[in-house]
């Protein structure tokens, strides 16, 4: 029977929900000659904008469960916020009103997901929440794959994580600025379970720059794993910028066919956020390094590699804007803050063939 007449607010805050694509996270599922994989999209709640606009971490570095109140980036801990609100356009980076309900996913996740499909892999999406709830659909496939703007991790989704790669699970972070808060999930009102977070902490020490610039992540406990020890790198100041993306480790694998030689650049790819110290890992290799700038601070981004256990491997491509490398599908409208991408590189698509093509074994 279908029901006829305006949508209920829990049937739109359902339809938004369905809509709302802000991460991919991927599976390379095992034995598929064709070279199968899975990729996971991770659903956050986006920006809502009531009169003093509220609006999240992941869209402004207001935070996914904080409000823009007396300064315009507050990133400490007490607000809690729901997925069944109203969902915004990413105003940030682009203003594309025609994105309203789509969060970040036709900023980021869109181009990887269709270059992804386009060259025939087989793609399953996964929701943060599953990362969450069903630790054991990581490690379905040989591969998992965080695609965008990815900041928000409980401890269990860190451990999880972490878990699959000591399993044999590669992961590929095609992101920035990623796993730095970390978050508590709430029911709503009627019970129903992971359907609100609250910033509880972040990943990893005190940083004293960050301090001075928000001094209200002093308020944390800072008993948190440090991210790094994941991704192979982590957070610094600035956390925003833009730069290319310079090649310095030519003679890895990772490279292979690309024509990349040390120096060598791919321009605008690093953006808006990154990833900065690289860890004390066995093995770990650095792969790009350089300079970022938003305009009033410099940083340096790091893009690394270390194995994992068992032959899988764990890579940080150390920026937000990869899949804008990738593929430029229909309707896409370009990012552009502090710096801007180029669209879409052969030396791009063939590095993420290459990843892809080891995690695949």
């Amino acid at each position: 029977m279908h029901r006829h007449g305006p949508a209920t607010p829990d049937e739109a805050a359902e339809r938004h929900l369905l809509h709302r694509r802000e991460l991919l996270q991927g599976a390379i599922s095992a034995g598929l000659l064709t070279g199968s994989r899975r990729l996971a999209a991770q659903e956050r709640p986006a920006s809502t904008q009531p009169n003093r606009t509220a609006i999240r971490e992941e869209n402004q570095r207001a935070g996914t469960t904080d409000w823009m109140l007396s300064k315009p980036w507050y990133v400490g801990p007490h607000v809690r916020v729901s997925f069944d609100r109203p969902y915004g356009k990413y105003c940030q980076v682009v203003d594309a009103p025609l994105s309203a309900g789509s969060g970040e996913f036709l900023l980021w996740e869109f181009p990887f997901a269709y270059w992804m499909e386009r060259h025939g892999y087989d793609v399953t999406y996964l929701s943060k929440i599953d990362t969450q709830t069903d630790p054991a659909g990581l490690r379905r496939g040989k591969g998992l794959l965080c695609v965008g703007h990815d900041e928000y991790w409980t401890l269990e989704m860190f451990q999880h994580v972490q878990a699959a790669v000591a399993a044999g699970t590669s992961v590929g972070f095609f992101s920035g600025d990623t796993c730095w808060g970390r978050i508590a999930m709430f029911p709503n009102h009627r019970g129903d379970p992971h359907r609100a977070i609250s910033r509880i902490d972040h990943f990893g020490s005190k940083d004293a720059v960050s301090a001075t610039a928000y001094p209200e992540i002093l308020d944390f406990p800072h008993q948190s794993p440090d991210q790094s020890t994941l991704i192979g790198a982590r957070d610094t100041y600035p956390i925003t910028g833009g730069g290319d993306w310079i090649c310095v480790a030519d003679d890895h694998w990772l490279f292979a066919g690309t024509g990349m030689k040390n120096g060598d650049r791919i321009p605008g790819l690093v953006g808006w956020e990154w990833e900065g110290t690289p860890a004390d890992i066995p093995g770990l290799q650095v792969l790009a390094t350089g300079p970022t700038d938003n305009g009033s601070a410099k940083g340096t981004y790091t893009a690394t590699i270390y194995p994992g256990p068992r032959g899988n491997v764990v890579f940080n491509a150390s920026t937000i804007w990869w899949g804008d490398g990738l593929a430029a599908p229909p309707g896409y409208v370009r990012p552009k803050v502090y710096t801007e991408p180029q669209g879409p590189d052969k030396r791009v698509q063939r590095i993420t063939h290459n990843l892809l093509e080891r995690m695949r074994g």
